[in-house]
């Protein structure tokens, strides 16, 4: 992040303009497919029993397509990917953690979550990269949305945004840390991993995502810490305390960075737009005045 921070405006500001405008970066349309991949990471604060072992699943909700049978779905161990073919931007990508036994292979639902591409690709610079979110009960989804108060992708999305917000604050509680991606973002080994090593306009167009997995894990970590910490006197844990409050502060100052930085490609991208329109109409009007030029003659 520091090399990229220090980077000279200008070029950062051109190469994150040329990423978000190609077509491989993004969904133009409700017609545009992209084939993506999705992995679970980790998931926490699930029970389980001696002889159970956590995996999950990734499937697109479709409803029509009728719904796979739970003993057919492909399930996934942590860090184990899947390929998503031909994601449209309307489509939501539901997780679900399961509890398997290890000598029978019974499973049952620990949790979900909703993913809706619309909200990746419009406020989350159309990637997750180990990024924490909490789990919902199982069938909850499905209960909400049929009384009307999850209504459409803004419902899903907004429900999304909650999960992400609350799971490195809320550490009781069900979570899951996933990447959600395109195909090619995968690194040589086939993992989605990014390192220092990538070329410079992969790390300035990862930034975004790679940013908001710092920024979780920076309140997560200062969270559990204050929480292990509460057993400490006073003026110990009011350090701990001021400490949490700087560390979230820090974060909603790189909130606003990110924010000025997409406000400023949209002000670049408005101003080559008026320069090329005004260069048309000038090549325009010197061809007309060349053609007058040629007819008095």
């Amino acid at each position: 992040h520091t090399h990229i921070h220090n980077t000279n405006m200008a070029d950062f500001l051109t190469t994150l303009q040329q990423f978000a405008g190609g077509r491989e970066g993004c969904f133009e349309s409700a017609a545009t497919k992209v084939d993506a991949v999705a992995v679970c990471h980790e998931v926490r604060s699930v029970p389980l029993s001696s002889n159970e072992v956590l995996v999950s699943d990734f499937r697109v909700l479709n409803q029509r397509q009728p719904m796979h049978n739970l003993h057919d779905r492909k399930l996934l161990s942590a860090d184990q990917t899947i390929n998503l073919k031909s994601l449209q931007i309307d489509a939501v990508v539901q997780l679900t953690v399961y509890a398997q036994d290890r000598d029978s292979g019974a499973i049952r639902s620990c949790g979900e979550v909703r993913i809706p591409l619309r909200t990746v690709v419009t406020k989350y610079d159309q990637s997750l990269y180990h990024t924490w979110v909490t789990l919902d009960t199982p069938g909850l989804n499905d209960s909400v949305a049929s009384i009307g108060l999850m209504d459409g992708i803004q419902g899903v999305g907004e429900a999304f945004a909650h999960a992400m917000n609350n799971a490195p604050r809320q550490l009781s509680q069900p979570k899951a840390c996933i990447s959600l991606c395109k195909a090619t973002d995968l690194d040589p080994s086939g993992h989605v991993l990014w390192t220092e090593d990538l070329p410079r306009k992969d790390r300035i167009s990862r930034w975004g995502p790679m940013l908001r997995s710092q920024q979780q894990h920076i309140v997560m970590c200062a969270a559990q810490h204050h929480h292990q910490e509460q057993d400490r006197p006073t003026r110990e844990s009011q350090q701990d305390s001021a400490q949490l409050r700087a560390l979230l502060q820090r974060e909603e100052q790189q909130v606003k960075e990110l924010e000025i930085l997409r406000a400023n490609v949209r002000e670049r991208r408005a101003q080559q737009a008026s320069q090329q329109q005004r260069s048309a109409a000038a090549a325009a009007t010197k061809t007309k005045t060349k053609m007058k030029m040629k007819m008095k003659k």
